[in-house]
């Protein structure tokens, strides 16, 4: 079953003043990467270049604890994945990197609520 397009845009808030503004690690580069805790910045940007491999990938957003000062060595990675070829898939990557990750599809108007004043677009296919 194929999911409608959501344009990511829609469902963050880039000028939220409450995000924090972390120091960002040598070999670090994806969007938004300052917005993500250090602790996982490497993590994530191995998870950025595999969504830049996979072509049905249209956006990544990142949430919970990675983007907030509480994140430690053992907090798990929250993400969405937005696909534009309706599939509920990631890159093989994405089970590789050392930290648990929770990967959701479906976005509710709850989780709308949560990626709005705390998710972090960190790709965006284009």
């Amino acid at each position: 079953m194929r999911n409608n397009h959501i344009d990511p845009a829609d469902l963050i808030n880039e000028n939220n003043p409450n995000l924090w503004d972390f120091e960002i690690l040598d070999g670090v580069s994806f969007m938004n990467c300052n917005r993500i805790h250090p602790l996982k910045q490497k993590e994530i940007q191995k998870l950025v270049n595999s969504c830049a491999e996979d072509n049905g990938l249209d956006a990544l957003i990142i949430f919970g604890s990675s983007v907030e000062f509480r994140c430690n060595s053992k907090s798990d990675i929250d993400m969405v994945v937005i696909r534009n070829d309706g599939y509920k898939k990631v890159p093989n990557d994405f089970f590789e990197i050392n930290s648990d990750v929770d990967i959701l599809f479906d976005i509710g108007e709850r989780l709308k609520k949560i990626l709005w004043e705390h998710g972090v677009l960190v790709y965006r296919r284009g």
